[in-house]
């Protein structure tokens, strides 16, 4: 039986003056349009053919044809090869966003901003929740403003081990590193955070990016979400647990110690002992950021998958989903790894 090839890639070199239409032999027929010396690529997503019936193109300048040379199994193997190596070190050059990061800390209840549709390319938003701690619409308004819908509950800090630990952040990566965008770039993205700073040299946090903090937006920035870590004056809290505003501490500072938890709802303290525990209080520690893929203990908790994951973890590449500038350099060295193969 023969074997039969899916055409990733056909290569035609365009020496004609004329528009020449190449006919396949397995019937298919192929547009030669109207160029001059430049090298084609084109990646057809129907089109197959035997492997033995891969052809590339030649013009014979003298009698105006195009010509048919059979291309080697083994040449196409390495030309497929380099284009899926190329593609994938491209996509994930653009993904891999890194660089030195503050860390802050807040809590304010509010419903998260990479909650709402249209912020990312995501399966869907981070689940925000009711003020019973229910999931609730995606469209339901946030209690900051009126509405009905708040941070959940469990979208709080917790420790794996003595030196990593799970969690969210509001967050902003500065426009050098994200290439001019903003939450598209980052919600419901996940970044470990290796502290540079004491106490917390020797730890690190994979946070995902579940908010924006757009109050500072000349610096990378991760704010931790810690229940009891910092409050705002939208009393977003006091409305969706039914507490006073004052449990959750002062204004843009939060519970003064681990004893003050103790007066924040049961679901909370948790993350709130977590500040003082395994964080050790730390004052805005610095730290250093990379792109990782999410854990699923912490997408479980947002249902909030961003669609370049499979990508950045290698289950996936696609030429579709490069940037223009990362097409034509993975393009361009895949041909030239396949013209050097053959």
């Amino acid at each position: 039986m023969q074997s039969v090839c899916p055409l990733p890639l056909s290569l035609s070199l365009w020496f004609s003056k004329a528009h020449v239409d190449t006919k396949w032999p397995s019937g298919h027929w192929c547009p030669r349009p109207l160029f001059l010396g430049i090298i084609h690529i084109q990646f057809p997503t129907t089109v197959w053919a035997p492997c033995s019936q891969i052809y590339h193109f030649s013009f014979n300048r003298h009698r105006f044809q195009t010509l048919h040379h059979a291309m080697p199994s083994h040449h196409l193997r390495k030309i497929v090869l380099s284009i899926e190596l190329f593609t994938i070190l491209a996509q994930c050059a653009h993904l891999n966003y890194t660089g030195e990061a503050v860390t802050t800390r807040f809590w304010d209840c509010c419903k998260p901003s990479c909650g709402w549709n249209g912020k990312a390319d995501f399966n869907r938003p981070v689940l925000s929740c009711t003020a019973d701690d229910k999931p609730t619409d995606i469209a339901a308004g946030t209690g900051c403003n009126g509405g009905t819908a708040f941070q959940c509950s469990n979208q709080q800090p917790w420790m794996i081990n003595d030196t990593l630990s799970y969690g969210y952040a509001g967050t902003f990566i500065t426009a050098d590193i994200t290439h001019g965008s903003v939450e598209s770039a980052w919600c419901c993205a996940c970044y470990q955070l290796d502290f540079t700073s004491e106490p917390l040299i020797g730890k690190s946090m994979i946070v995902q990016a579940s908010n924006t903090a757009y109050d500072v937006n000349t610096a990378n920035r991760f704010s931790l979400a810690v229940p009891g870590g910092n409050t705002t004056s939208t009393n977003a809290c006091a409305q969706q647990y039914g507490v006073d505003q004052s449990v959750f501490g002062e204004n843009m500072a939060g519970v003064s110690s681990i004893d003050d938890c103790q007066n924040l709802p049961e679901n909370l303290r948790a993350g709130c002992q977590w500040r003082f525990d395994w964080f050790k209080d730390a004052s805005f520690p610095s730290a250093n950021f990379k792109r990782v893929v999410c854990p699923t203990e912490i997408t479980a908790k947002t249902q909030c998958v961003r669609n370049d994951e499979k990508i950045l973890s290698g289950e996936a590449s696609s030429a579709h989903s490069l940037s223009p500038a990362s097409y034509t350099m993975a393009s361009l060295a895949a041909v030239l790894i396949g013209v050097l193969s053959i």
